[in-house]
C-alpha cells in the first residue's frame, strides 16, 4: 500500500480523483510545515477562490490547494512573497529499493508541489 489511509481515501472516494482532472482547476500540494497558518490566513483574503483539502501520507499531514486556473497568479505570488517554489508535478519518494511512491498517482500537467 502506498501512502497514509488518509490519501488512499481521498483517492477511492472518485470526486476527488474527479476534481482533479478538472481542467478548469490547478492543484498545489505542499506539507503543512511548509504551509504556514499565515499563509492560509492570506489565502483566506481571496474569499472562495481556494479549495483546501488536508491528507496524511508517509506520516506527515499535507494540505492540497486548488485554485482556478485563470488565477494562477495569485498562488504564484504568494509562493513569491513566502518564498515557496512550486515544482510540476505531485510529491513522490523514491524508496530505497528504487520503487517510487508518489503522492498523487496521475499524469495530469496541473499538480503542482510547493516545496
Amino acid at each position: 500500500m502506498r501512502g497514509d489511509y488518509a490519501m488512499e481515501k481521498l483517492e477511492e472516494d472518485g470526486q476527488f480523483g474527479r476534481f482533479l482532472e478538472d481542467e478548469k482547476f490547478l492543484h498545489y500540494v505542499g506539507m503543512l510545515t511548509k504551509i504556514k497558518p499565515d499563509i492560509l490566513r492570506y489565502m483566506g483574503g481571496y474569499g472562495n477562490l481556494f479549495s483546501l483539502r488536508l491528507a496524511g501520507w508517509l506520516g506527515a499531514l499535507w494540505v492540497v490547494i486548488s485554485i482556478p486556473a485563470e488565477h494562477r497568479n495569485v498562488i504564484e505570488e504568494i509562493a513569491r512573497d513566502y518564498e515557496l517554489k512550486i515544482i510540476e508535478g505531485s510529491p513522490l519518494v523514491i524508496d530505497s529499493d528504487g520503487s517510487v511512491n508518489q503522492m498523487i498517482l496521475s499524469d495530469n500537467d496541473r499538480i503542482f508541489t510547493l516545496v
